[in-house]
């Protein structure tokens, strides 16, 4: 059995609060990314636990693993990123020199800045997609959104271009297709965590639907709930969309107590 802990359900631990860490614990490059985030004692403190709690592999990154999966190809794990190694063993120790610091940061904040202001632009998108269904008489509720999305090849399209940015090449057309990308519960659990993202900003209410600057780390966080067996979260916010809106997880989800 293989679990999952996102950085919030990291820092629970830290904070000495129960988390369940049953099975293979597998850790992932949004982990160490955001724990270079924390003041330094918090970082060694992180990454100290981690590395005690953990397999010491890396997950495969959310774009390497859909595109893994969508080929066909058996692989969930990185073994060719010596850095990521080499990072984690510096945060346990002396920490990050000064400069790197700095920059790791400033790169970190500008990241989710921008994934901030996409989600601002996919609200005002959606909202107009929401008015012109009202407008043809369809239902603006989740299921028919993503039917939508999948229908008009919007879906598609978004991955195709996400993974020839990266650098990747996949078919994506022929996978993902019609209904075709449920076959790939990866794949399938970040593009309903991600287009929740845009839905909920354009329609829900309250907190659950404000865009967040850790909304950049927290879709990277979700894929794993569509390869691991117990994902585990200390974010109700994560929690309510990954239990309510994405049913291609094969993750049970898990919200911390305390």
């Amino acid at each position: 059995m293989r679990t999952y802990l996102d950085t919030s359900a990291w820092n629970k631990l830290a904070d000495g609060i129960a988390v369940d860490t049953t099975g293979e614990v597998v850790f992932s490059s949004c982990n160490l990314d955001e724990f270079g985030m924390a003041p330094r004692a918090g970082q060694k403190v992180l990454a100290q636990l981690a590395w005690e709690q953990t397999n010491k592999a890396k997950l495969l990154d959310h774009v390497e693993l859909m595109a893994a999966e969508i080929r066909g190809e058996d692989k969930v794990f990185d073994d060719e990123d010596p850095n990521f190694i080499d990072a984690w063993t510096i945060m346990r120790g002396p920490g990050l020199p000064a400069e790197l610091d700095a920059v790791f940061r400033a790169q970190s904040q500008q990241a989710k800045q921008e994934v901030h202001t996409f989600l601002c632009q996919m609200r005002d998108q959606y909202r107009a997609s929401f008015a012109e269904f009202r407008r043809r008489g369809l239902s603006t509720d989740w299921d028919t959104f993503m039917h939508e999305l999948v229908a008009e090849g919007r879906l598609v399209a978004h991955h195709s271009a996400m993974f020839a940015d990266s650098g990747y090449r996949v078919d994506v057309e022929g996978a993902l297709a019609g209904s075709g990308y449920r076959d790939f519960p990866a794949t399938a659990t970040w593009s309903q965590y991600y287009f929740a993202l845009g839905y909920l900003a354009a329609h829900g209410e309250g907190r659950i639907s404000r865009p967040d600057s850790g909304d950049q780390v927290d879709h990277r966080h979700a894929v794993y709930a569509g390869v691991v067996d117990v994902f585990v979260t200390g974010d109700w916010r994560m929690h309510e969309i990954l239990t309510t809106m994405v049913d291609s997880k094969i993750a049970d989800v898990r919200l911390v107590d305390g």
